[in-house]
């Protein structure tokens, strides 16, 4: 893939109280190297479970965007998407 060197490329990952898929994903991007290649995102729309906290310890380098619970996937994708 030929990208732009000023181009940035963010994976958006949407969560409620899915911590261990959430983590296994974060996982597999880390061994892939994916984690230093480009700007990963999650939404974390209301978890319960302490998603965005053992997120933010484990992996300082994701940024994770909180909400309510009320986005659902396709709102914490366009939610995502307005990141700036």
């Amino acid at each position: 893939m030929f990208l732009l060197e000023n181009e940035s490329i963010y994976i958006i990952l949407p969560a409620h109280n899915r911590k261990l898929i959430t983590l296994s994903c974060l996982l597999r991007l880390r061994e892939a190297g994916d984690l230093q290649r480009y700007h990963v995102l999650i939404v974390d729309d209301g978890s319960t479970d302490s998603t965005k906290e053992v997120v933010s310890n484990q992996y300082p380098e994701v940024k994770v965007l909180e909400e309510n619970g009320n986005l659902w996937w396709t709102g914490a994708i366009r939610k995502g998407m307005m990141y700036d």
